[in-house]
């Protein structure tokens, strides 16, 4: 494998921990204080950032960790049971939503034959005009 090739992945898989990441801790966050306030903490706009950005500082990076762990076995995982490696599996996951949301008609799934992804189906080749 060509070095660049290499570095990209590694820098694909930075990118993904650390979105997962820091979304990942801004919703719990959001969560947690919904929680709160339904059992009667009131809880203002104030409170929500400082919330927020205090867990980004020390939440995160225990999240982090385990976003990592994570997506190291996942990826690898669905790459050997031929998930991402279906030409076409991708769009076809997000056909209903895509397509529920009406015009443009450009969208990528309009050009799949979207067939029920499943373990055996996965490895079968995916018809896309």
């Amino acid at each position: 494998m060509k070095l660049m090739t290499v570095l990209r992945i590694v820098f694909l898989y930075l990118l993904a921990v650390l979105v997962a990441t820091l979304l990942g801790s801004l919703v719990q966050t959001q969560f947690n204080l919904a929680a709160l306030q339904a059992m009667g903490v009131p809880v203002d706009g104030t409170t929500r950032l400082h919330s927020s950005l205090h867990d980004l500082r020390f939440f995160s990076p225990f999240l982090a960790v385990m976003v990592a762990a994570c997506l190291l076995l996942a990826l690898p995982l669905a790459e050997a049971l031929g998930v991402s490696s279906s030409p076409g599996a991708g769009c076809c996951i997000f056909s209903p939503a895509l397509s529920a949301s009406g015009p443009p008609v450009s969208w990528p799934t309009t050009c799949c034959q979207c067939r029920p992804l499943s373990l055996l189906l996965a490895k079968r080749p995916v018809c896309c005009h």
